[in-house]
């Protein structure tokens, strides 16, 4: 009878993978929550606290005053009650200032959020503009889409009404747009100065200003491409030939692989950009991810465009379909290749949005001679052979729309990269039968792995690893477009800090750190000579 219950489980967990998965992650990191201080605001008042604080876990938070550890305060100034998380607050006897602190708790962990309250008579109120806040200046370059968000714009008379009219924008004095956000894309270098005007319920206009520093590419120079990190080796788009020589399942050029500099990649960028800055998206295939990226963006713009992507590329299935099998048998792999008679053949065909594409694919690997792919060219299919072959990411997305691990990692990390992720915080993880991605996402102390593989469900588990793979004790190498690169430690990975490092890699951890010591002092004594 008990093996019958468990069966039973397992089965009823197969086939509600989602929610289940949903639910173990929330609880299993406590993580406090993440809070945002209500700035200056006068009474009375009626705020959603849930709009000021977040769970990473995405637990129900309940809140209370600090000072009475209950859900009433009272002081000279103010009357302030919370209840089902709303907070109201009436005028009490005395003109004042103070700061309220209210505790938000998950139930195990919590956090502080303060209330800055203006206490003054009826009689005593005088009407003041808004306050504009536009934040530090923004570094761009030609051809990128920049958003400027106005949202951090106060009212210390509470009467801000947050829609597009009370948001003005102007460069040399013509109005160029209206609402929270400005998207706007500058063409050629140069300071662009960006005005906001902001208008209350009563007319008062608050104004603030913020320079659009546009810089001439330093990177990525000999493409048109308007999206790319900034702190990459690359220059050219495939095969450009450059980068570091990295060896998965193929040998490739890290630049070449990971294609960072691809123009043809930007409009996915694009995408993750509208998605997070709140443009209506015109394909409804995108809301399911662009829901979620925005559901646990904890107000990170990158955070949000990363989780996108991930969901984008992974189970959401809009850029890439399906598994690439045929790879896998073109070269006989046994152990993948689900049906022997696909031996060394250009099957079975994945389901993707490329079919036209998918059915020129070529395995010019035979039992006699057993030599891995390669790709040649991406207009003219049948020089290909497709065994083993790891593909450039543009490639992989915009001809195949399908891929194998390592093509789902490649082309995850290099979009990634692409949005600005630097080379520290995304990585293509190789395992000993595998390829998943290592991402650290904005907000985040610790990297999660991302498995998008033939759209994984679920492809990221916030607060825990994916599941039926031993991700943890099977990682082995790192790289991204700038070459090989140090994995992090198990403890700085979620769901990897009661995993055990083998001494070979703590060995191979100080041989690497040794020989990128050496390459740098070797390019130090190289740059001195050349001057």
């Amino acid at each position: 009878m008990k093996k019958r219950v468990i069966i039973l489980l397992l089965v009823l967990l197969l086939f509600t993978g989602n929610v289940i998965a949903e639910e173990i992650y929330q609880n299993s990191v406590n993580y406090p929550p993440l809070t945002n201080d209500i700035p200056g605001t006068a009474t009375p008042l009626n705020l959603d606290l849930r709009l000021y604080a977040v769970d990473p876990e995405n637990s129900q938070l309940t809140f209370f005053f600090q000072q009475t550890q209950s859900s009433n305060y009272d002081s000279q100034f103010t009357t302030c009650l919370i209840s089902s998380a709303v907070l109201s607050c009436n005028l009490g006897d005395s003109e004042g200032y103070e700061i309220i602190p209210i505790t938000v708790s998950d139930g195990v962990k919590s956090s502080t959020l303060n209330l800055n309250i203006f206490n003054q008579p009826k009689q005593a109120l005088t009407e003041t503009a808004p306050r504009a806040d536009l934040g530090p200046d923004i570094l761009s370059y030609p051809g990128q889409m920049v958003t400027i968000d106005a949202s951090k714009a106060t009212d210390v008379n509470n009467d801000l009404i947050f829609q597009d009219s009370s948001f003005i924008w102007k460069m040399n004095n013509q109005v160029i747009g209206q609402g929270i956000t400005l998207l706007k894309r500058f063409d050629s270098a140069g300071v662009y100065v960006i005005d906001l005007e902001v208008k209350d319920s009563s007319g008062l206009i608050g104004k603030d200003q913020i320079n659009i520093i546009v810089q001439a590419k330093n990177r990525c120079k000999n493409t048109t491409t308007s999206y790319f990190p900034q702190d990459t080796i690359c220059n050219s788009e495939w095969p450009g030939h450059e980068g570091e020589l990295v060896a998965i399942n193929t040998r490739s050029q890290s630049c070449d692989l990971i294609e960072v500099c691809s123009e043809d990649l930007d409009y996915i960028i694009e995408d993750a950009i509208d998605c997070c800055d709140g443009s209506p998206l015109k394909d409804q295939k995108k809301s399911p991810a662009c829901n979620f990226a925005g559901k646990y963006s904890q107000g990170s713009i990158k955070r949000c465009q990363g989780l996108y992507l991930i969901k984008g590329v992974g189970d959401s299935a809009i850029y890439m379909q399906d598994y690439f099998e045929a790879e896998m048998c073109c070269y006989g792999v046994e152990s993948i290749c689900n049906s022997p008679g696909n031996f060394y053949k250009a099957k079975p065909l994945p389901r993707t949005q490329k079919q036209e594409n998918i059915q020129q694919i070529q395995c010019k690997t035979t039992e006699d001679n057993r030599v891995l792919g390669s790709w040649l060219s991406d207009s003219v299919l049948q020089y290909n052979n497709i065994a083993l072959q790891d593909i450039h990411a543009s490639a992989t997305i915009n001809v195949l729309g399908t891929g194998t691990c390592v093509d789902y990692s490649v082309s995850l990390t290099t979009l990634l990269r692409k949005a600005g992720y630097s080379g520290e915080e995304v990585f293509v993880a190789e395992a000993s039968n595998h390829a998943y991605t290592l991402i650290r996402l904005p907000l985040d102390r610790k990297f999660h792995f991302v498995d998008t593989t033939g759209n994984n469900k679920p492809s990221i588990v916030l607060g825990s690893a994916p599941y039926n793979y031993p991700y943890c004790e099977n990682l082995l190498n790192c790289y991204n477009d700038l070459g090989k690169q140090l994995c992090p430690e198990m403890s700085e990975i979620v769901g990897c800090e009661g995993v055990k490092e083998p001494f070979t890699r703590q060995a191979s951890r100080y041989s690497f750190k040794t020989q990128k010591l050496v390459k740098g002092v070797v390019a130090l004594f190289v740059d001195e000579v050349k001057r």
